[in-house]
C-alpha cells in the first residue's frame, strides 16, 4: 500500500455519463492514482469495452457485484483499493484537471482534518431557469462553502461526489451503511452525512478544501418540478433513516420532525432571502416550486417516521 497513492472509487449503475468522468481522469496533472470502478445492480458486465479503451492511460480496476446499492459498491471498491488516500466521486462528475493533485495537497495542508470535501459546481445540460436557485441547486449536488480551506461548522456537510479520507478513517467508521442511500433509483441520500456524523462521534474532524473541485452534470429533466418533488421526498425519508441509524430515540426523532415542520433553518428564512433576488414572474414560480418541494420533503419525513405504526 502506498501512502501517497490515491485510490479513486466510483460506484456506477447504468453509467450514462461515465465517459466524461474517464476523460477527465485521463487528463489529470498527477498520474499517481488507481481508479476502481464498481459496477453494481446489473446481472452482467456492461462497461468492459468502455474501460478497455482507457486502460493505457489510467490504472483501472473493474469490479462487478450484482447486489444493488451505492454503498455496497462503494465499500467493496474501498476494500479492494491499494492507496493510502481514498477519493470518492460519482459517474456523472467531471473532476477538474488538478483534482488528484489537490486531493493530495488537501491532506498535506489540512492534517487536522481526517475527512475532506471539496467544491462541487453544477454542469447543466441546458441553461436552468432563473428560479432554479437555493435550495434546488443544493439538492442536485452543488456545494460551495467559501474560498478558504477550513473545518466545517455544525449543520454544514461535504458530499461523496467530492470527498477524500485516509484508509484508516474507513476502518474506524466501519464503512458506508448499506441501509441508507441510493439503491437503483429510489431518490434517497444522506449516506455520506451518516458517515460524517459517525466519524464526528469518534472525534474525527471534517474539512473543506475549495481548490479540490469537481463538476456535477445536471441533465435537463433534473431541473423540472416532477424530479425535484421526488428528490425532496426521498430526502425526507433519508433524514429519518439517518436519525434512526445514529441511534436517536423516538422522542429525539419526533423533536427533529417538529423542528423541520415548524422551525427549520431550511425553510422560511431561506425562502425570503432567495425570492427577493428574482423578478416578479420568476418569484411566483419560485414560490410555487419551493412550497411544492417543501411539502414533498415533509411528506417523506412523515412517511418514514410513521411507517412502523402501520405494521
Amino acid at each position: 500500500m502506498s501512502e501517497k497513492e490515491v485510490s479513486i472509487v466510483i460506484p456506477t449503475f447504468k453509467p450514462s455519463y461515465l465517459e466524461r468522468t474517464l476523460n477527465a481522469l485521463s487528463n489529470q496533472t498527477s498520474k499517481d492514482f488507481e481508479l476502481i470502478i464498481v459496477e453494481n445492480g446489473t446481472e452482467e458486465l456492461c462497461l468492459q469495452p468502455t474501460l478497455d479503451s482507457y486502460k493505457r492511460r489510467i490504472k483501472i480496476k473493474h469490479i462487478h457485484i450484482k447486489k444493488p446499492g451505492v454503498n455496497n459498491a462503494r465499500n467493496i471498491g474501498i476494500i479492494n483499493s491499494t492507496g493510502g488516500l481514498i477519493a470518492l466521486t460519482d459517474d456523472d462528475c467531471t473532476p477538474h484537471d488538478s483534482w488528484v493533485e489537490k486531493v493530495k495537497m488537501a491532506h498535506i495542508e489540512m492534517p487536522h482534518a481526517q475527512i475532506i470535501g471539496g467544491r462541487t459546481v453544477l454542469d447543466f445540460a441546458s441553461t436552468p431557469p432563473a428560479w432554479f436557485i437555493s435550495p434546488f441547486r443544493e439538492i442536485v449536488g452543488e456545494l460551495d462553502l467559501g474560498q478558504k480551506a477550513r473545518l466545517i461548522k455544525d449543520l454544514e456537510y461535504v458530499i461523496s461526489a467530492n470527498m477524500t479520507f485516509r484508509r484508516e478513517v474507513f476502518d474506524k467508521v466501519g464503512g458506508f451503511n448499506p441501509f441508507i442511500g441510493g439503491i437503483g433509483r429510489n431518490f434517497q441520500a444522506n449516506d455520506e452525512i451518516l458517515f460524517l456524523e459517525q466519524a464526528k462521534k469518534l472525534g474525527l474532524k471534517v474539512g473543506f478544501y475549495p481548490d479540490m473541485t469537481v463538476a456535477h452534470y445536471v441533465p435537463e429533466n433534473r431541473i423540472g418540478i416532477d424530479y425535484l418533488k421526488r428528490r425532496f421526498h426521498g430526502q425526507g425519508i433519508s433524514e429519518i433513516k439517518k436519525e434512526r441509524l445514529l441511534g436517536k430515540s423516538q422522542e429525539e426523532i419526533m423533536g427533529f420532525f417538529e423542528n423541520e415542520t415548524m422551525d427549520s433553518p431550511w425553510s422560511l428564512d431561506l425562502y425570503r432571502k432567495m425570492k427577493d433576488r428574482l423578478n416578479e414572474i420568476d418569484r411566483k414560480i419560485y414560490q410555487t416550486n419551493f412550497f411544492k418541494t417543501r411539502l414533498a420533503y415533509l411528506n417523506g419525513i412523515k412517511q418514514e417516521l410513521f411507517q412502523e405504526d402501520k405494521k
